[in-house]
């Protein structure tokens, strides 16, 4: 079964918009660019997401909400959950289906105000999630260093590709990081 025309025009959209947000950052990127990237013309990607704001929103979603992530992380046993968040947030960057947002959300932030408050909002609203929110109590400056810390080896490894935590096994990469994961969790607020 083929998708519908319009269905396909806004997937190409979202798949265009990755590419250059994810290359340029939200501030460099034109909706212009998208839409020639993408082979529609600039006014349908008004009809599909609003304005540049909408597009990117939508850019960087991903397939479950960052608190349902989370809340998976921290529901195991406290002895498992540094392992379990490096795995899952490493993972993101590993995973085709999540990596180019992955790229788009961190460059962007690092470049961009608007992103960057994408970026907040994003992780504000997770830590506010009420199973989060408890399992942080007490943590969570703890969590926060812990996820500077692991977006600090994603960009070396998926952005700056320094060479050999580039070519690291992603095992390895694991291994190697929970245990700084872990003493930024323990560390209490």
């Amino acid at each position: 079964m083929t998708a519908a025309p319009d269905e396909g025009n806004r997937d190409r959209i979202l798949a265009a918009a990755r590419g250059q947000f994810a290359a340029r950052g939200f501030g460099g990127t034109t909706m212009r660019a998208i839409a020639a990237e993408a082979g529609v013309d600039v006014a349908l990607l008004a009809h599909y997401f609003g304005n540049k704001d909408g597009l990117f929103a939508q850019a960087i979603a991903f397939p479950a909400p960052p608190a349902t992530i989370l809340a998976g992380v921290f529901a195991g046993p406290r002895d498992e959950q540094a392992e379990q968040l490096t795995r899952r947030y490493l993972g993101l960057w590993e995973d085709p289906s999540t990596a180019l947002q992955m790229q788009v959300l961190t460059r962007s932030a690092m470049a961009d105000e608007t992103a960057a408050a994408r970026l907040r909002e994003i992780v504000g609203g997770a830590m506010a999630d009420e199973r989060v929110a408890v399992a942080l109590e007490g943590r969570r400056a703890g969590f926060v260093t812990a996820m500077a810390h692991l977006v600090g080896v994603a960009v070396a490894r998926h952005l700056a590709r320094v060479p050999i935590l580039s070519t690291m096994d992603f095992e390895a990469v694991v291994a190697r990081t929970t245990p700084a994961v872990r003493l930024h969790l323990e560390t209490p607020d």
